[in-house]
């Protein structure tokens, strides 16, 4: 998936120039926000937060924010990618705001994601099974952005398969440890 992230950063850059000149800041806020995404999926995420914030600063031109706000939620995988939790939170939010303020299903599905990935990175396991709840809730409701509820999916699976990693070394140590009682317990009779 990155080889086709790399042609296309280079004809949004050629788009983006043509958009300078005719001033057309709508255009240019769809190219910023391609280019911060397409810039995240090729791990540059130092770009990514750039060309997002300027689409995000571009977002506040316009009345309809459930069209660009999933720039936010790449946002908040960026820092996240980058260590930045207290950021990302920063990110989240701004957004739980705004979805708030609106109160439209696109907002929530781009607020309940950034949440949910948010959560994932947490340590607690706790927080790890509040993230399986809402991609849970993500992929199972109405699909919004194909995108969007595939990354919730890719995600979903990632937390299952560490989930099942967990329990099955776990069963294996119960497994080791009944056997050297069940042996040890055969010598005591």
């Amino acid at each position: 998936i990155k080889g086709d992230y790399v042609p296309a950063v280079s004809y949004y850059r050629q788009a983006y120039e043509y958009a300078k000149t005719d001033e057309q800041s709508h255009l240019m806020l769809i190219i910023d926000l391609n280019i911060g995404i397409a810039s995240y999926y090729l791990g540059e995420w130092q770009k990514s937060l750039d060309h997002l914030q300027m689409s995000i600063d571009r977002i506040n031109q316009y009345s309809y924010p459930e069209k660009y706000s999933v720039g936010y939620v790449y946002k908040t995988l960026s820092h996240l990618a980058l260590g930045e939790l207290e950021n990302a939170k920063k990110v989240i939010d701004i957004l739980d705001r705004i979805k708030t303020e609106y109160q439209l299903k696109e907002l929530k599905l781009h607020y309940d994601l950034a949440y949910a990935l948010y959560l994932k990175s947490q340590n607690r396991f706790i927080k790890r099974a509040e993230a399986q709840i809402l991609l849970r809730s993500i992929i199972d409701h109405e699909i919004i952005d194909i995108s969007l509820t595939r990354l919730a999916m890719i995600n979903m699976s990632d937390l299952l398969l560490e989930e099942y990693g967990m329990s099955k070394e776990i069963i294996d140590v119960v497994i080791k440890k009944n056997g050297i009682l069940l042996r040890d317990g055969c010598r005591s009779f």
